[in-house]
């Protein structure tokens, strides 16, 4: 069966293109794209659980998109927002160290953002007053009670936890070392990056804590491992380890003891909520679309590919949708497709949205 063409996709990125900017949501909803379109994924079919994401404003996001086209008429050379900082693991590392990007770190520091929980259904969103501006999504917890997430110490990107019934934030992690992403493991366990330099060389690697976050084993090579992801049943690890300029995604399993090996190239990993599946983004042409394949490298399958970069894959929690977010090149929002790659829809097109978890 051909794969539906992502009308209100495309219709959203053609807006941009018209120099709509922030009025491209609404112009669609006036002309009936987002509503209806040929998406498919109607309300009912979304689960209510709130998605936690870094939000920005309506105006933070027109000001990023117009800085960012700056920043590219400067250089002559399309940038993309959570898609370039990472083309080099060593100005990935750079930018973790403070050292690099300057356009794009006046960028995080004019226009951070705010951790926030957006509903689904109302699209309303709620800030998390506790993390501060700037600060990142990483993972939830299994019951959904507590976020791991990461804020700026000084310079340097740390790791924290934050308690959605008390309110309150707790420290994961301290210099020395950046500790820019985590995800739970299994029996108390946390995953997490860690970049440091080794010999005047910048080294990003992946850690494993012992059960109830004690201790630390070391458990990538490095030097260019980031971007992990936890099975939610405690089975498997993944990242994204750079070799030779190329992006590749790698999987531990079992998480303790297991053994790393690569699934291919990409970006973004993320678990289906039974722990079966990873959705990932893939370079196709001049985009990233998003992939889905089991841990053991079978059932690879192209489920993406609206004319966008799709990054920050993540499902749904009854495993049935995938959240990504859509990068024009100047602005990036939330979008939905169901698991078998079918029914583009735009979730949240007015500000700007990244790194959602579900």
């Amino acid at each position: 069966m051909p794969r539906p063409t992502g009308r209100p996709v495309m219709a959203l990125r053609f807006a941009r293109l018209l120099g709509l900017g922030a009025l491209a949501p609404f112009v669609l909803l006036a002309s009936g794209f987002v509503a209806c379109g040929t998406s498919g994924i109607s309300t009912s079919e979304i689960p209510e659980q709130k998605i936690v994401i870094r939000y920005f404003t309506n105006e933070e996001a027109r000001r990023r998109a117009e800085m960012l086209a700056e920043v590219n008429e400067t250089a002559r050379a399309p940038q993309k927002q959570g898609v370039a900082s990472v083309d080099s693991v060593r100005s990935y590392v750079e930018k973790l160290l403070g050292t690099g990007g300057v356009g794009d770190e006046g960028m995080e520091r004019r226009f951070p953002g705010r951790v926030a929980v957006l509903n689904p259904h109302t699209l309303d969103v709620e800030t998390i007053e506790s993390a501060r501006r700037g600060s990142v999504p990483r993972d939830l917890s299994a019951d959904g009670r507590r976020l791991l997430f990461t804020q700026t110490v000084g310079r340097f990107r740390q790791i924290f936890e934050y308690d959605f019934e008390r309110a309150d934030v707790r420290t994961i992690t301290r210099a020395p070392g950046v500790h820019p992403d985590a995800c739970y493991g299994s029996e108390g366990r946390i995953a997490l990056v860690k970049a440091t330099v080794r010999d005047e060389r910048a080294v990003a690697t992946i850690e494993l804590t012992g059960p109830g976050g004690v201790g630390r084993e070391v458990i990538s090579d490095g030097p260019g491992d980031y971007s992990i992801a936890c099975a939610p049943d405690g089975s498997a690890i993944a990242w994204v380890s750079q070799r030779r300029r190329s992006d590749h995604i790698m999987v531990r399993s079992p998480m303790v003891g297991g053994e790393n090996r690569s699934l291919g190239p990409g970006r973004f990993p993320a678990f289906s909520p039974d722990s079966q599946w990873i959705v990932y983004s893939q370079k196709v042409g001049d985009h990233w679309t998003l992939y889905r394949v089991r841990p053991d490298g079978s059932g690879r399958k192209r489920v993406g590919g609206a004319g966008l970069d799709e990054i920050h894959g993540e499902f749904s929690p009854d495993g049935r949708l995938i959240i990504y977010v859509g990068d024009d090149g100047f602005n990036q929002n939330l979008y939905l497709l169901r698991f078998d790659g079918t029914g583009d829809r735009v979730l949240l097109g007015e500000g700007g949205a990244q790194h959602p978890i579900w």
